[in-house]
């Protein structure tokens, strides 16, 4: 006969967007999908792997964008190891 699965609710999660019918609604078996905006025209709408080489995307929830300095500002560092402090200290920021 037909094999049945149990799965927690909790594992289950449903994804609702605009713009298409449920006829044109799939399933999406080992992976994810995620509700954003593509950033730009020439990204990707969906990426597919393999077994053998498998999608890697880094999930970020900081902005990539450097921090602009005010005009006329200018950081002079001497010391290389001073750049590493720096550099953690604005991801603190």
């Amino acid at each position: 006969g037909k094999q049945r699965y149990k799965y927690p609710l909790s594992a289950i999660h449903i994804l609702k967007a605009h713009g298409k019918s449920s006829l044109e609604s799939h399933f999406v078996a080992g992976g994810f999908a995620i509700n954003a905006m593509r950033a730009a025209q020439g990204m990707p709408t969906a990426v597919e792997g393999s077994v053998d080489e498998p999608i890697k995307i880094a999930l970020l929830d900081m902005n990539l964008q450097r921090h602009r300095m005010a005009m006329g500002v200018q950081v002079v560092v001497k010391d290389p190891a001073e750049i590493e402090n720096i550099k953690k200290r604005e991801m603190d920021i």
